[in-house]
């Protein structure tokens, strides 16, 4: 009864112990063989324990194939796998390559591991790997790599010389990165070979070896040529000539700008542009201030009255304002395409527009439809010239310089100081670039005349003081003049300038000091201080008006998901 019980037990803790194995690297070993050519050859044989958890289908291996010298700089090692076995037969494999390294991923997709120990060896070869000191040669090698997620029982290793080489001085390193303990043992097994062992490493730790030999025994490679030592800087020069060339050739024959006309003060409105057209010309883009000058050119000729409305709160101590537009008429007769198509769409279903600074959808669906009216009738005119087909050869020289530099560097080029010609092409090249594209641009004929109005236009309404200009013989201000030229202050920046010239002729009781627009209620006072408050406040109101409000949220206040944040990562087998 006894004797049954105690093979019960046994029977018990054995397949216990056996279900609680986790899977391991039960050992490492590499098998490295140096010849007179200066190439390795490595086999690695490496046992486990698979339960299929990390090891579902086999294991994979990634060996660095670049190689990063004293001075930074980066070089490819030529890399060869000759062989890949598991349990003695040859096994399926395949790589992939990325950040210098490759990663040879054994077994196949479709096929997987049932649990036991497995032994794999992986054979390949590679040339770049020794070291030629003044007296002695040496191989400085990490043996397993810093990169495993699994603890190793054993790893070991064993470097052989070519016949009649001969070993002078060995060491070895175990721990992680950058550590220096010595918790490893060496054994010479003849004069050109010895053996490394290691035991119980953890995860993330290497074992390192260092041989040193006689020299003479392996071929040093030859110290490179003029062009190897200079290829890089002499590329670079050549392609920046061939640049600087094309540049001054296709500047001079189709980029030499057209001479400008005369600008001269100007007193009426350009070509009888709107004041949106006016602005675009004259920054040859599209900016928030356009709007405001099109809804006071609409006020101004009686399609809208724009109404000040100031609410108190908190006994009077906080104000707030916004604008009430009110539309007088109906538009159908407006003929401008920007204006039109922006008082549509502000007053297709309302005869009024409250801009108070909250999102209206409305007002959004508006200053698309006006910005993009004014882009179809002024783009092609504004860029007109600007030449894009002369900057695809600069773009493709540098692009493929940059392939050319990198393919040739880690096949070629040898030079100390590669990475430096490198940066300073890049750096010279692009500003010559970016001067040289604006040199291209060659603007229109009928653009620089219309911009030698706009010019002479914004001139007189600029002008702070009248004797500036007054050879010209400018008209007289009077309220009519400045509520039709309002508009275009406002889009070309003078707003302040117009309406303190206008306070001043008020103040000299010239223009009657009770003077109001009658397209505007409200508080105007200075109508300098009234001019500039008025554009502000109401292109600001029209900005947040038209954009949507912000949908984004924390991930602590439940608006967040999985994978939403920094960090993580991770790794495992295959």
């Amino acid at each position: 009864m006894l004797k049954q019980l105690f093979l019960f037990i046994v029977c018990i803790t054995s397949t216990f112990s056996l279900f609680s194995q986790s899977e391991s690297i039960l050992s490492f070993h590499s098998e490295i063989k140096i010849d007179t050519s200066s190439a390795i050859t490595v086999a690695e044989t490496i046992k486990i324990y698979a339960t299929g958890t990390i090891f579902k289908r086999g294991i994979t291996r990634t060996i660095p194939i670049e190689k990063i010298d004293s001075l930074g700089r980066k070089s490819k090692i030529d890399f060869k796998i000759l062989s890949v076995e598991k349990d003695g037969r040859i096994s399926k494999f395949h790589t992939e390559t990325a950040n210098g390294k490759v990663i040879i991923y054994v077994g196949e997709k479709d096929v997987f591991l049932n649990k036991g120990n497995y032994e794999y060896t992986i054979t390949y070869r590679m040339i770049g790997h020794i070291g030629f000191f003044n007296n002695y040669d040496e191989i400085y090698w990490n043996v397993n790599g810093f990169e495993w997620n699994l603890p190793f029982e054993k790893v070991s290793s064993q470097v052989t010389l070519p016949l009649g080489g001969e070993i002078t001085k060995n060491a070895c390193y175990t721990g992680v990165y950058g550590s220096n303990a010595t918790n490893c043992n060496a054994r010479i097994v003849s004069n050109n070979s010895i053996h490394f062992n290691a035991d119980n490493l953890k995860a993330g730790e290497n074992l390192t070896i260092a041989v040193g030999f006689n020299k003479g025994i392996v071929n040093q490679p030859p110290p490179p040529t003029f062009m190897q030592k200079f290829g890089a800087l002499i590329l670079g020069v050549f392609v920046s000539f061939l640049l600087l060339f094309y540049y001054g050739y296709t500047w001079l024959k189709f980029g030499v700008d057209p001479v400008k006309p005369t600008v001269f003060p100007q007193f009426d409105v350009p070509e009888n542009m709107t004041p949106a057209s006016v602005g675009m010309i004259d920054k040859q883009r599209y900016y928030g201030d356009l709007i405001t000058g099109s809804i006071l050119n609409l006020a101004v000729n009686g399609y809208l009255k724009i109404e000040e409305d100031i609410e108190s709160y908190i006994f009077g101590l906080f104000k707030t304002k916004r604008y009430i537009i009110h539309k007088l008429k109906e538009g159908a007769e407006i003929n401008k395409n920007e204006e039109h198509v922006l008082f549509s769409k502000l007053f297709s279903d309302k005869s009024s527009l409250v801009l108070d600074g909250k999102y209206d959808k409305k007002v959004e669906s508006a200053v698309a439809v006006f910005k993009a009216s004014l882009k179809k009738q002024h783009h092609s005119l504004i860029y007109q010239g600007i030449n894009l087909k002369f900057w695809i050869v600069p773009i493709l020289a540098l692009v493929t310089y940059g392939f050319l530099f990198v393919f040739l560097s880690t096949q070629y080029f040898e030079g100390d100081n590669d990475m430096l010609s490198f940066f300073l092409f890049i750096v010279v090249n692009v500003f010559f670039f970016l001067f040289y594209q604006y040199l291209i641009r060659k603007p229109a004929v009928e653009k620089l005349r219309l911009k030698s109005l706009i010019d002479g236009f914004k001139m007189y309404m600029s002008a702070a003081e009248e004797k500036q200009i007054s050879r010209f013989n400018p008209p007289n201000l009077t309220p009519e003049i400045f509520e039709k030229l309002l508009p275009y202050a406002i889009v070309l920046g003078a707003e302040d300038v117009w309406g303190e010239k206008f306070q001043n002729l008020i103040d000299k009781s010239i223009i009657d000091k009770n003077y109001k627009p009658i397209w505007y209620v409200g508080n105007i006072g200075n109508f300098s201080a009234f001019n500039h408050s008025l554009n502000s406040t109401l292109s600001n109101s029209i900005s947040r008006s038209a954009t949507p409000p912000s949908s984004s949220s924390s991930g602590s206040s439940g608006g967040g998901f999985s994978g939403g944040g920094g960090g993580g990562g991770g790794g495992g087998g295959w």
